[in-house]
């Protein structure tokens, strides 16, 4: 994360008990402040199509086909695609729990280039993943590519036979997007 970025989410945290004094008699619990200090840190690394688990305490289930799946503790990052549903605790101030993600997700808006967008989810929330995934298999020998484009850097091969699942697919039919264990989001 950059020091913009860093600077302007403490920003954020600090404001945010001064906003609730300026409103009433009751102070931002400290709960409040300490997830998103450490969702930060926490999450400080995050990537394009990526999930992090930023503070306790979060239920994740995996899309099948994916064993090695671990979003079991804050700083825990994994791909999107293998996210199944994703549900974030309700705040105890008791217990100090306040389930808090950060999800980066790339944003093809019309007339940009692509883009990405940060949701930071908090408290008593599901999200499901409504992706249709679909196991298809290779019948000869074809390319993984990093985006929809022959001249796009190689990724892997697969071979004759190889299965891997399917999240997606242009318009036209001309590319789909597949899911490789351990890759990211492919073409």
């Amino acid at each position: 994360m950059s020091l913009r970025k860093w600077i302007g989410w403490l920003g954020v945290v600090l404001l945010i008990p001064a906003s609730a004094r300026a409103q009433g008699d009751t102070d931002c619990p400290q709960i409040v402040q300490t997830a998103f200090v450490l969702t930060s840190a926490n999450c400080d690394a995050l990537e394009r199509n990526q999930a992090c688990y930023g503070h306790l305490v979060l239920d994740a289930e995996p899309q099948a086909g994916y064993p090695n799946f671990s979003f079991d503790e804050p700083g825990d990052v994994v791909n999107v695609v293998e996210v199944k549903s994703l549900r974030l605790s309700a705040m105890d101030e008791n217990t100090g729990a306040w389930g808090v993600a950060m999800i980066k997700i790339q944003a093809d808006l019309e007339q940009t280039t692509p883009q990405d967008v940060t949701f930071l989810m908090f408290g008593n929330v599901t999200l499901d993943n409504a992706t249709e995934l679909l196991p298809v298999t290779a019948i000869s020998e074809v390319n993984v590519r990093s985006e929809p484009s022959i001249v796009s850097p190689i990724l892997e091969t697969l071979t004759a036979g190889d299965v891997v699942t399917a999240s997606g697919r242009l318009a036209d039919s001309s590319w789909l997007r597949v899911l490789v264990p351990g890759q990211p989001d492919q073409a």
